[in-house]
């Protein structure tokens, strides 16, 4: 596999979307969500209310660009992943990624932001039951073989 990258500047959001040709014939194929909450040997719950410890990494592959990819998001504010639907094939065409302050509920924070449609908005989107979408604190990508 390959080293994690970290998205960092609009330089490297524009590298990225370049490489995979926007996300353009792509798919999901898997997800891992981690909260780093738990339950202790005494039967405590540890829980954790900082978005920090909260990490969403998503398997994509491309008939496009043939190139299996890891997106690793970190401090995850909000992510929805759509199933299947009869309206939806679950390809994506074209996808949505940028830094923004506009996120509802990060008071001005900035957060990435990925959604499989270009035409994304947080919050702002009448059709979020559609889209799969991610705000985060940080984002990493590496190509997996």
């Amino acid at each position: 596999m390959g080293d994690w990258k970290r998205i960092e500047t609009q330089n490297d959001i524009d590298e990225l979307m370049g490489r995979v040709g926007g996300f353009h014939d792509s798919c999901l194929v898997s997800a891992c969500f981690k909260t780093g909450q738990y339950v202790d040997a005494s039967g405590a719950m540890a829980l954790s209310c900082a978005p920090a410890t909260y990490e969403l990494t998503i398997t994509l592959h491309s008939q496009w660009t043939k190139m299996p990819l890891e997106l690793r998001f970190s401090g995850v504010h909000k992510a929805s992943l759509t199933g299947y639907d009869q309206r939806d094939d679950g390809i994506i065409y074209d996808a949505h990624l940028a830094f923004h302050e506009d996120v509802p509920g990060a008071d001005g924070k900035r957060l990435i932001v990925w959604a499989d449609w270009a035409d994304f908005s947080p919050g702002k989107s009448d059709i979020d039951d559609l889209t799969s979408f991610v705000y985060a604190e940080s984002l990493s990508w590496r190509e997996i073989k």
